[in-house]
Order: structure tokens, then sequence, then C-alpha cells
């Protein structure tokens, strides 16, 4: 993927504003990364004015009003072209068949995140798949 002005614009989902943080603390000391959006659930992303403009949505699965599998379903029928990271500490409980078919190109296991984040964004921002094996089918 071919970014025009060089910085990669990142919008981020997740129900704890905790993880937001240190989300986008990670994403900050890297430098290619610009946050143009900050969302607690899958129906504020879906409104985020900036959903058009992203280069990358980082959503996490499990969260209140509206998950991430419902949201990146949305997405992904508008704009299947979108690199969308799912994100979650409940590895138990998401199937491959249900991220792969809401559209998500790449998955992070929640505890691994230091070591997996840009790896992952990487591969996706390159069009890769990038999903654990220890997912369920």
């Amino acid at each position: 993927m071919i970014i025009p002005n060089g910085k990669i614009k990142v919008i981020m989902t997740d129900d704890s504003a905790s993880f937001l943080n240190g989300l986008e603390s990670m994403l900050q000391t890297d430098g290619r990364f610009e946050i143009i959006g900050r969302c607690a659930n899958g129906s504020e992303l879906l409104m985020h004015s900036g959903l058009g403009q992203a280069d990358l949505l980082l959503i996490d699965i499990e969260m209140p009003v509206m998950n991430g599998i419902a949201a990146a379903t949305k997405i992904n029928f508008v704009d299947p072209q979108i690199p969308m990271i799912a994100i979650t500490t409940n590895i138990r409980t998401v199937f491959l068949k249900d991220i792969i078919c809401a559209g998500f190109k790449g998955f992070i296991y929640k505890p691994n995140i230091q070591d997996e984040l840009f790896p992952t964004i990487d591969k996706v921002l390159k069009n890769k798949f990038v999903f654990p094996k220890e997912l369920n089918l």
C-alpha cells in the first residue's frame, strides 16, 4: 500500500481507554503513523468522520454496543480495500472464519501486542494475511 503523505492514518477502536493509550504510544514511537481517531465501540467507528481517510483500522473484537466483527463486516461491505486488524484478549472465543468473513486481514492477541504489532501491520499493509495458528477454525 502506498501512503500519499508518508504517514499511515490509523483509527483505533477498543472499549478500554488505557489500552488505547498504550497502543497510541506504541504507534507514535514508530513515527510512521498518524492517529486520526479513537473509538470506544464499533458504532462509534462506523460514525467516525475520518473513516474514509483511514489507511488502517485496529479493532478490538469484544466491545459493548457493537462488537468488532459486526463493525468490520459493515466497513468491509462499503470499502473492502481498507486494511483491518483484529485485536482481542479472548483468543478462544474468536473463529478464523468469522474474522476473515468480516474482512480482517490480520489478528493480534493482546498479550503479544508488543512483539506482533509492527510485523503484523507491515504484512497487512502489503496485502498479506496474518493469523496465528492457534485460532479456532
